[in-house]
């Protein structure tokens, strides 16, 4: 089992752990939890390759027992991996127990990884779970990151980027940063990311303190970003560091969160504005230098043809 805070990346581990696997592995990975047992194993069967349909839960039990048999025999590792776990209903986490209980001689023949928020733990200790709880060999738990490592986080992406001295952070910078992010490496990427927008709509390499502030200030909103990070999660995939929440209707009972995200776009845009303006300036001094080469250009073309025809009347002359 993998738990940690919304944003501290438990699916980019995830990500991770899939680009590693082998020819030897078969993989089944659910991100969608919100079902009920027998979609579960419906969505499970489907990801490892088998055929589903018009299939009922007991013919999918057959099928999936069947499949891990003969790729034990195989010498093949098959892996479920279930993120949001903490959505999953009692039943379907019981589902995931007699799953555990599928087992050769030997060894077991499917390997699960539970990945979700803290309350997974706290759900996975109810006594009506004990059986699951005592299944779990393996319980690790993401913490935020501190400050020293939040530093070193930031400057490692700056430099996978391709440049560890792209930007100039002056003193205090890092800390608001953290004081604004609380450690979370979602919200670090999302505040660095306004913050070289900024500095490039700027056209400077500095991040100066009150750069800092202004723009992870109207980022933030004025409120604590723990919230924010929980709507960002609610997209599929959101530990990578994608931050668009998966809104439906019209966002309605959103309150607050349906606010900050609205401040946030609000401010992107107004850096994305600043950055068009400039693009279209530079764009028509670009213009303006073209046409004065252009005309220079012409100018040595008609000089040219000039002295070429001076050249050949003169050597008419010499004949």
């Amino acid at each position: 089992m993998l738990t940690g805070e919304v944003g501290c990346g438990k699916t980019t581990i995830i990500r991770d752990i899939v680009n590693k696997i082998d020819s030897k592995t078969s993989l089944s990975l659910i991100f969608n939890t919100r079902v009920n047992p027998e979609q579960l194993l419906y969505l499970i069967n489907d990801d490892f390759g088998l055929d589903v349909a018009g299939k009922d839960k007991i013919s999918l039990l057959k099928d999936l027992n069947e499949y891990l048999v003969e790729q034990h025999a195989n010498q093949c590792r098959p892996i479920l991996i279930i993120d949001e776990a903490q959505n999953l209903s009692a039943e379907a986490l019981e589902e995931i127990r007699l799953l555990s209980n599928l087992e050769a001689d030997t060894c077991k023949l499917l390997q699960i990884i539970l990945v979700g928020q803290p309350e997974l733990k706290q759900i996975i200790a109810h006594p009506s779970l004990r059986q699951l709880r005592q299944r779990i060999g393996i319980a690790c738990h993401i913490n935020p990151l501190s400050r020293g490592e939040a530093e070193e986080y930031i400057f490692h992406r700056l430099e996978t980027a391709g440049n560890r001295d792209a930007a100039q952070f002056f003193e205090g910078t890092i800390d608001v940063i953290y004081r604004y992010s609380h450690g979370i490496p979602r919200l670090i990427n999302v505040f660095c990311d306004f913050l070289l927008l900024a500095a490039f709509a700027e056209g400077t390499h500095e991040l100066t303190i009150d750069l800092v502030e202004e723009v992870v200030g109207d980022v933030a909103g004025g409120t604590d970003l723990a919230s924010l990070g929980a709507v960002a999660s609610d997209s599929p995939m959101a530990e990578d560091g994608s931050e668009a929440a998966n809104f439906t209707g019209d966002g309605s009972g959103l309150g607050p969160k349906r606010d900050l995200f609205s401040e946030r776009l609000s401010a992107h845009e107004k850096i994305l504005r600043n950055i068009i303006d400039r693009q279209k300036t530079e764009s028509k001094r670009s213009e303006e230098m073209f046409k004065n080469i252009s005309s220079q250009m012409d100018g040595m073309t008609r000089a040219v043809q000039r002295l070429e025809k001076r050249e050949s009347l003169w050597g008419r002359k010499f004949i």
